[in-house]
C-alpha cells in the first residue's frame, strides 16, 4: 500500500470515527456527569520522571493499540470469519469497564451498574468503527486509527493533569516615566519635658527656751486618801 493510498483511506474512514469514536465519547462524558461519574476519578499525580513517561506513552499509543487490534479483531476474524470478530469485540468491550470501575469503587452500585452500560455502550460504538474497517481489508488503517486516537488522548490528560511553570511576560510601560521631585523632610521637633523638681521637707526643731516654756506650766497633781480598813 503506497502512502497515498493509505492517507486516502484516513480520511475516507475520518466520519466514521466522527460518528463511532468522538460522537459517542461526548455523550458518555455528558451522562456520566449526570449520574456522577466526574474525570476526576480517574486523574492520577503525574509526579514521574522522564523514564517512566516515555514508558506509559509506548504503552498506551503504541503498545496496547497494535495488541487489541490483533488480539481481539485479526486473530478472531482470521480463525474464525466474522463470529470471531464479533466475540473478539465483545470482550474487549467488556474489558474497559472492567479495568475502570476500580476507581469508582467508592461510589452506590446503582452508579456503578449505570457506569458500566455508559462505557460498554461507548466503546460499542468504537467497536464497531474498527470492525468496519478490519473487515473492509484495511487492518493497517484501523491499528493506525487506534494509535492516533489513543496518542491525542494521551496528550490531552498529560496536559490537564502536569502544572507548567508559568513564564513571566514583560509588560510595556504605557506610561511615561516622571522623575520624583525632591522634597525637604522637616525634622522632628525635641520633645520638652517639664523636670520636677524634688521635694523640700522642713523639720522645725524646738529651741531650749521652748522647752522650758513646756515645763513651767501646771502640772495636775493627784491625791491619794488613805482610808482605814477595819479589821
Amino acid at each position: 500500500m503506497e502512502l497515498a493510498e493509505f492517507l486516502v483511506k484516513l480520511a475516507y474512514y475520518f466520519p466514521y470515527y466522527v460518528a463511532l469514536v468522538l460522537v459517542p465519547m461526548v455523550v458518555r462524558s455528558v451522562l456520566e456527569r449526570c449520574i456522577g461519574v466526574r474525570p476526576e476519578y480517574f486523574e492520577r499525580m503525574w509526579h514521574v520522571s522522564y523514564e517512566q513517561a516515555f514508558q506509559s506513552f509506548v504503552l498506551t499509543a503504541l503498545y496496547f493499540p497494535l495488541f487489541e487490534e490483533l488480539v481481539f479483531r485479526a486473530i478472531p476474524l482470521y480463525l474464525f470469519g466474522f463470529p470471531g470478530l464479533v466475540i473478539g469485540s465483545a470482550v474487549w468491550v467488556l474489558m474497559h469497564p472492567a479495568w475502570q470501575l476500580q476507581y469508582i469503587s467508592e461510589l452506590p452500585l446503582s452508579r456503578k451498574i449505570l457506569f458500566t452500560l455508559t462505557t460498554s455502550a461507548n466503546y460499542t460504538a468504537n467497536a464497531i468503527f474498527y470492525g468496519i474497517i478490519w473487515l473492509n481489508g484495511d487492518g493497517l488503517v484501523a491499528i493506525v486509527y487506534h494509535m492516533l486516537h489513543n496518542t491525542w488522548i494521551y496528550f490531552v490528560v498529560l496536559a490537564r493533569e502536569i502544572e507548567l511553570p508559568q513564564i513571566p511576560i514583560p509588560r510595556r510601560n504605557k506610561y511615561r516615566y516622571v522623575k520624583p521631585i525632591a522634597t525637604e523632610v522637616p525634622r522632628p521637633q525635641p520633645i520638652e519635658r517639664e523636670e520636677e523638681l524634688p521635694q523640700l521637707t522642713f523639720v522645725v526643731r524646738k529651741t531650749k527656751r521652748s522647752l522650758e516654756e513646756e515645763l513651767e506650766e501646771p502640772v495636775e497633781t493627784l491625791t491619794f486618801v488613805k482610808r482605814k480598813i477595819k479589821s
